[in-house]
């Protein structure tokens, strides 16, 4: 029941945002039908996707996330086609976000281990939040 009523709460306009991890992308995939795709590892710098992120709270945010931590990406590809990608590179997306029905899924790839809260990750994060 716990699934049925997160996935009707993020419905009904809410925004979940998820951390990065190996974990957390199977959950999404299980919880709302994705079918995101795992990336092991591709060097950063993750660039701001400015076709996307136009109307969003990331319009405004750093032009670049630097990989300072471990940073678990997306395939571009596999971002369902209500999905953008707020920041990428290599056609890998280390921060994203999903339209589900009213609501928005939220994914920012790093660990966050040892980032500071004023890092350009912890800006990500709360842009993501603001979804």
């Amino acid at each position: 029941m716990a699934k049925k009523d997160f996935v009707a709460w993020v419905s009904s306009g809410r925004n979940a945002v998820f951390l990065g991890g190996y974990e957390s992308l199977v959950a999404m995939n299980q919880l709302f039908g994705f079918e995101l795709e795992y990336v092991p590892y591709v060097p950063g710098p993750f660039w701001r996707n400015d076709r996307d992120t136009r109307g969003t709270p990331f319009e405004g945010g750093p032009l670049r996330l630097d990989q300072n931590t471990a940073v678990y990406g997306v395939t571009v590809d596999s971002i369902p086609i209500m999905g953008y990608s707020m920041y990428d590179t290599y056609r890998v997306s280390a921060v994203l976000y999903i339209k589900y029905n009213l609501g928005t899924v939220c994914y920012v790839g790093a660990s966050f281990n040892g980032i500071d809260r004023r890092d350009h990750w912890g800006v990500a994060l709360r842009e993501a939040i603001r979804m």
